[in-house]
């Protein structure tokens, strides 16, 4: 969970720094991935990737559990509205990714995709029968 919230606040950044530049609707053709590629990709537990430093749980600076999920909560709400009611070209913005160029709406679907990624997993080790861990 503190690796989703986190994750959250760093990828929403990194959309509203290219939200802040000019329109760049000519960068179009460098994205090669559809909406349902990018979702997918992100989606797809079958690849392992390690988190940067700065997002693995603890490096995230959360104290708690209940902090990094009201933290998250937080976060979504005002993206949620912001999606919701934005008039802005998301689609002439782009972010470049270790995987290639998105536009803006794209980040968006990958920030709510990676979410998605983490949550399927905490509940599949929820239903683990060895859950929770006994104390040491």
């Amino acid at each position: 969970m503190y690796h989703i919230a986190a994750s959250e606040k760093m990828l929403w950044g990194m959309l509203e720094g290219a939200m802040k530049g000019p329109a760049n609707p000519e960068k179009k053709s460098e994205v090669k991935m559809t909406d349902e590629q990018v979702v997918s990709a992100v989606e797809d537990r079958s690849q392992k990737f390690k988190a940067v430093e700065p997002l693995q749980p603890q490096n995230t600076g959360y104290k708690s559990l209940d902090e990094a999920v009201a933290d998250f909560k937080s976060s979504r709400a005002q993206h949620i509205e912001y999606i919701k009611t934005t008039t802005e070209d998301l689609r002439g913005h782009f972010v470049q990714m270790p995987f290639g160029w998105i536009d803006c709406y794209q980040l968006t679907l990958m920030i709510a995709a990676h979410s998605n990624r983490h949550t399927q997993q905490m509940n599949e080790v929820k239903i683990h029968p060895d859950f929770p861990a006994p104390e040491q």
